[in-house]
This record gives C-alpha cells, sequence and structure tokens, in this order.
C-alpha cells in the first residue's frame, strides 16, 4: 500500500485495499499511505484513501499531517483537495509551524492565497 501511495499506482491501491490492507499502517516514519500520497502529490491517490476514510488529520512522528506534506512540496491540487476534505489547517508540526507556513516556505502564492481565503 505505501508503494502504490507513493508511486501513484491507483489500481493497486484499490486492490490491496480491497483485500484488506490496513489504510492506517504506518511506516518506520510513522508515515501514512495517505501522507506519502501527499507528499508525492498523488491525487488520484488521495482521493482513493479518503474515500477508503483514511485519517486525513494523521500525523508522522515529527507532527506532520498530509497537508502540511503536501504544502512544503508546493503540491496545490493536493492540499486544496485535502483541505476541500476535513484537512485542519490549524494544526501546528512539532517545530510549531501550520500547512501556511509550510505552503508561504515553498513559494506556491496560489496555495498561499487559498488558504488565507479559508481562514
Amino acid at each position: 500500500l505505501f508503494c502504490a501511495a507513493q508511486f501513484g499506482h491507483v489500481g493497486l491501491m484499490r486492490l490491496v485495499v480491497e483485500f484488506g490492507a490496513e489504510i492506517h499502517a504506518r511506516n518506520a516514519d510513522e508515515a501514512t499511505p495517505l501522507i506519502l500520497a501527499s507528499f508525492h502529490g498523488n491525487l488520484d491517490c488521495i482521493a482513493e484513501l479518503l474515500r477508503a476514510r483514511a485519517d486525513v488529520n494523521a500525523c508522522d512522528a515529527d507532527k506532520y499531517t498530509s497537508l502540511m506534506w503536501a504544502a512544503f512540496k508546493g503540491r496545490r491540487e493536493a492540499a486544496v483537495y485535502l483541505i476541500e476534505h476535513g484537512a485542519d489547517m490549524s494544526v501546528k508540526s512539532k517545530e510549531g509551524n501550520s500547512a501556511l507556513t509550510y505552503a508561504a516556505y515553498s513559494g506556491c502564492e496560489e496555495l498561499v492565497d487559498f488558504m488565507l481565503d479559508r481562514g
């Protein structure tokens, strides 16, 4: 499931979820498949995981959420999708930063504007 999420293989992801893969599983960094899909901007995988009821606000070992990773990597479409599907923009990482901070750091002005408009 982690490889499918990371590399954008949504068909494989559907198959392994159908056969019982744990969508809330964690890797060595405490990341979930949704966090990996968000980090890599794999929108179809993000959508599939959320349809399967993945926790949109789950955090990794550094308290980074899927939204934070999408914002940090400048994955505007992924970040907007996560926000529109319940991602909490107020969550803070271990360093005390929000997804908005990471969006600004990435230089993705459209995402920063979207997040500011959403509050």
